[in-house]
């Protein structure tokens, strides 16, 4: 996946890296924990971090995620999601573009449009504004900066 469409998704999803998720549990982008965490959601403990293993947490994790999950929920209690956590932005990033390429196959399309296509036709993003939102970050930042050339990789470290 193109950078600059990489960078565009975490300063969406994270509020330029303000959001809670970011900033106390390192997850840039909303990445939730899936069928593998705990079925309930602890009552009243929003915020505790579960490893692998820990209340009802089935989660392995993998090359870039522990396996650990914490539920966030909205400021009235409710709407509550697992969610993953990371160690690391790089490692967010990491297991980010790990799933957009893997779930979703969009590496093969050679332009950030043909990429952003890819991934709405997919099912991966639902807003109706997200091609316009992900195209205005980039440009407003000069994200494009970041990609090189036609290679689909995610940043390099």
């Amino acid at each position: 996946i193109f950078a600059s469409i990489t960078l565009a998704q975490a300063a969406i999803e994270s509020r330029n890296g303000n959001s809670g998720l970011s900033t106390k549990y390192a997850n840039y982008y909303g990445m939730t924990a899936g069928s593998c965490a705990p079925k309930q959601l602890p009552d009243g403990y929003a915020g505790t971090i579960y490893a692998p293993g820990e209340g009802g947490n089935n989660c392995s994790g993998n090359a870039f995620w522990n396996g650990s999950v914490v539920a966030m929920c909205n400021k009235s209690g409710g709407d509550c999601q697992w969610y993953r956590v990371y160690d690391s932005f790089k490692n967010s990033t990491m297991d980010h573009s790990r799933l957009l390429t893997e779930k979703y196959g969009c590496n093969s399309q050679t332009t950030v449009e043909g990429q952003l296509t890819c991934l709405i036709d997919n099912g991966y993003a639902t807003a109706s504004n997200y091609r316009s939102s992900i195209l205005s970050t980039i440009k407003n930042n000069n994200l494009e900066q970041y990609d090189i050339g036609n290679r689909r990789s995610i940043i390099y470290w």
